[in-house]
């Protein structure tokens, strides 16, 4: 990428790098849990490595958020940590959002979008800590 290339990217306002941000979760999110759902279904739903799968595919959003949204090189190890942690703060907040969501939706809508709705809201924490954290100054 040509330097003023990424002075463009970098000029972009935070509100645009978090809009990309959150169009880049959703699809690879997407994608991830297909993938997920196709392995577990394939191994006959008994193990635990369709779920170490779709980690390990969850990767690529560090390539785009490195180049596309936030124009910095980042550190990995940092990403890789941050991901941790937006794993279990969705995990705690899922149960959370489900009963939520089912106390106004009804059970069959907790089930269905309570984890996207931690997802969600965690997503301005993921931002915030890539932005900040893993991406700042890194060049």
């Amino acid at each position: 990428m040509s330097s003023p290339e990424k002075r463009q990217i970098a000029a972009k306002p935070v509100s645009h790098q978090f809009i990309l941000f959150l169009i880049n979760g959703s699809i690879l999110g997407l994608v991830a849990w297909a993938v997920q759902q196709g392995i577990f279904n394939l191994m006959g739903g008994i193990t635990g490595a369709e779920y170490a799968f779709a980690a390990v595919i969850s990767y690529p959003p560090y390539a785009i958020q490195r180049r596309h949204i936030f124009a910095q090189s980042g550190r990995f190890p940092r990403f890789v940590f941050v991901k941790f942690i937006i794993m279990a703060l969705v995990s705690l907040l899922s149960p959370v959002m489900r009963w939520g969501v089912s106390c106004f939706l009804g059970g069959l809508w907790g089930n269905r979008v309570g984890f996207i709705a931690a997802a969600l809201a965690v997503a301005p924490v993921s931002f915030i800590l890539n932005r900040v954290w893993v991406f700042q100054n890194s060049n």
